[in-house]
């Protein structure tokens, strides 16, 4: 049965390449991409798989990292996050607070932080030492700064959070039971 079912396919297909072949509805591909409506199934059917394009695996990257405990930085220190929540594709450098993009893409990156009361804060997100974005923190009160930001990465470019004034320094409140200073991204897609 299964022969006959195979020899009848084979057969449907001979025709309907004997048929392009002379001409009769030839409207194949319309821009290398596009089938064309045909007049029988089978050859929309093969003209589509064939067009397809297989799927790409997509890398998976996402991280985040926390500071648990009181830390002062000086003049363009990093913050050197000591609890990593998650590590999705080993993107982030638990050792120095770097995450590295393993793969040119499209990432959102989001950081995180919260002064001591009583000292300004100026910290930024850098990439490759160049500030992409800065957030403060008010002296006056605990206060917390924050931004999130899309952006397309090249593969090997190393992003951090560090304090970007050349002098004084940013004294930052952390908490083993309240992770509130955070660095975090994910590869929403590659390029």
């Amino acid at each position: 049965m299964e022969n006959k079912l195979l020899r009848e396919r084979i057969s449907d297909i001979s025709q309907t390449v004997e048929e392009l072949k002379r001409g009769k509805d030839s409207r194949v591909l319309t821009n290398g991409n596009q089938p064309a409506v045909f007049s029988s199934g089978i050859d929309k059917r093969l003209l589509l798989n064939a067009a397809s394009p297989s799927p790409v695996q997509q890398t998976q990257i996402g991280f985040t990292a926390a500071l648990t405990h009181d830390i002062s930085l000086g003049e363009l220190q990093p913050v050197e996050y000591d609890k990593v929540i998650s590590n999705i594709g080993n993107a982030f450098d638990a050792r120095h607070g770097h995450f590295i993009a393993p793969v040119k893409g499209v990432y959102i990156l989001s950081g995180s932080i919260f002064n001591q009361r009583g000292h300004t804060m100026h910290m930024e997100m850098v990439k490759n030492g160049v500030q992409l974005v800065a957030f403060y923190g008010d002296p006056d009160v605990y206060s917390m700064g924050s931004q999130t930001i899309v952006i397309a990465l090249e593969a090997n470019d190393m992003v951090w959070i560090r304090h970007f004034r050349t002098t004084g320094s940013a004294s930052i409140y952390g908490r083993t039971d309240q992770p509130i200073n955070t660095f975090s991204g994910a590869l929403l897609f590659q390029l």
